[in-house]
């Protein structure tokens, strides 16, 4: 029997089971009473905002809903129901490993692992996703872990005693999660079109949802060449690197702070979405 590994970031949830990958964001969206997620519900965002939740694995509860979502009580429904999708596309394994972060507090892993046992696996493990990433690599005099969540970022220092990956310290950074980096993104580059073209991607939904939409291939174009052009509906504006760098600012000085002093043999392990900036 395969174990499936369950890595939860909500801005790319990712189950493993088998030779399958599955990637599923942590967006929630309500179309005719019916819950979609991942995605699909990303995809939605801009079209229909008030149809979607992204906050309900950043705030696991059994607090009332606010705002209602269709028949959700509260987020840990959401949870629920998103954690049986995973299960139903990614082969339904039996057994998982969860590879949780470590800004979920104590209370919100007992009522995770109470939801896992309304679900149709098992829970074979419970661990922390920046010890498990930190385990990989060693000669470190310390080791940070910088993890981009939906709605905040964070910093997790690591020690390497006796063979053994230990966390020391969790550090939240307010402000300058994946949909704020990504506001910050658009903004810049929606000026470059209204400068360059007239138009403005922002006026309509759909057109702003386009541009979302478009963000990860500029950048990771932008991660090769320091121009790129970027098209919505009919309209093309060309952005160079150097245009977005602000955008990061608030996101790095915050890791910074947070990692305070540094020694040259000090290292950071950085998510793929860090990675882009």
């Amino acid at each position: 029997m395969t174990i499936a590994l369950l890595d939860i970031n909500d801005s790319n949830l990712q189950l493993w089971h088998g030779g399958a990958h599955l990637q599923s964001p942590g967006y929630a969206l309500l179309v005719d009473r019916q819950y979609r997620f991942g995605n699909l519900a990303r995809a939605a965002a801009r079209l229909q905002p008030r149809d979607i939740n992204t906050r309900f694995w950043w705030q696991l509860s059994t607090e009332t809903l606010q705002p209602a979502l269709g028949p959700a009580r509260h987020t840990g429904d959401l949870v629920h129901a998103q954690l049986q999708e995973l299960h139903r596309e990614g082969g339904q394994p039996q057994e998982v490993l969860l590879a949780v972060p470590g800004t979920m507090e104590r209370g919100q892993l007992a009522l995770l692992l109470g939801i896992v046992q309304q679900c149709p696996f098992s829970a074979v493990g419970l661990v922390n996703r920046s010890v498990v990433l930190g385990s990989v690599y060693g000669g470190a005099d310390r080791l940070f872990h910088l993890e981009i969540q939906l709605h905040q970022a964070v910093i997790s220092e690591l020690a390497r005693r006796d063979g053994q990956v230990e966390l020391q310290r969790t550090v939240p950074l307010p402000g300058t999660g994946l949909l704020q980096l990504q506001e910050r993104l658009v903004e810049i580059i929606a000026t470059a079109f209204i400068r360059q073209t007239r138009f403005d991607p922002r006026r309509k939904a759909i057109t702003e949802q386009q541009l979302y939409d478009s963000l990860p291939d500029a950048l990771r174009a932008l991660g090769r060449d320091s121009e790129t052009n970027i098209e919505v509906n009919g309209y093309r504006a060309r952005i160079n690197r150097g245009e977005l760098l602000s955008a990061g600012q608030r996101l790095f000085e915050s890791a910074r702070d947070a990692m305070g002093s540094l020694h040259p043999g000090d290292r950071l392990i950085a998510d793929p979405l860090a990675g882009l900036l």
